[in-house]
């Protein structure tokens, strides 16, 4: 029996288990050490599962990734896609709306499994990016923003459309849209299925907006002090920054 038998932690990556894409000794050494004493860790993250092959020597998830906010469900273990889940087939139109409610978008990002398709705004034609990727194989869309206003560009699309999508920022000049069905919570709740009786606690680490959802369904959640506020304001703990070691800090303190 391990110390952390039981302990499954959903780490976010940017901003919380690697500042600067770069993941610190100090973080790394404790999550080997956790894992040698029975938790289970892995990453729920808005990028590819592809991204991590470089971290391999560093880094070795030993349960199923969340990648794309959820949209994918990755065993690194077996190299398998245990679940994917894509964005509801009105999405282009609804871009096109999305667009005349939120002018200060500038760039539009439709995510496929291991690449992406992007336009300019003032380019974006419905049709015609259904013809390029059809919704079927969308996982979410990145939207870049350029304001002086981010929350209120936020608030103005998830107003709108929150019954149809889950609207998060993920980033400070970005927002984010995907299935409800497709979220980081969803998506921990598809892990917890899969491991069964392996998980009796779920801890949740995460430093932005579409952290929120997974913090919704997990037992203990955690924000770095470098978090977005309203991130801040919906985890049950708030731990060191992100550049002070903040996944090292939860496991030494569990």
């Amino acid at each position: 029996m391990g110390r952390f038998d039981g302990i499954l932690i959903c780490s976010d990556f940017d901003g919380t288990l690697a500042c600067g894409s770069v993941i610190s000794a100090e973080n790394a050494e404790a999550v080997r050490y956790f894992q040698k004493e029975g938790g289970l860790f892995t990453l729920a993250t808005g990028r590819s599962h592809h991204h991590f092959a470089s971290y391999q020597d560093v880094f070795a998830p030993n349960a199923p990734m969340l990648c794309y906010n959820g949209s994918i469900m990755y065993d690194p273990i077996t190299d398998k896609i245990l679940y994917e889940g894509h964005i509801e087939p009105t999405i282009h139109d609804d871009m096109t709306e999305i667009l005349r409610l939120t002018p200060e978008i500038v760039d539009i990002s439709f995510c496929k499994n291991g690449s992406d398709y992007w336009t300019k705004a003032v380019d974006y034609s419905a049709e015609a990016v259904k013809a390029k990727v059809p919704a079927s194989q969308i996982l979410k869309v990145i939207t870049r923003i350029e304001t002086e206003d981010y929350d209120g560009v936020a608030a103005r699309v998830t107003e709108a459309f929150s019954s149809r999508y889950g609207v998060y920022r993920s980033w400070f000049s970005g927002i984010e849209i995907q299935s409800l069905h497709d979220t980081k919570g969803q998506g921990i709740l598809r892990v917890k299925d899969h491991l069964g009786d392996r998980v009796k606690t779920v801890i949740a680490v995460g430093d932005y907006e579409n952290d929120i959802p997974m913090f919704d369904v997990a037992d203990i959640s955690y924000a770095p002090a470098n978090a977005h506020p309203n991130a801040k304001a919906r985890a049950t703990h708030i731990t060191v920054g992100c550049e002070d070691g903040a996944i090292a800090k939860i496991i030494s303190e569990l």
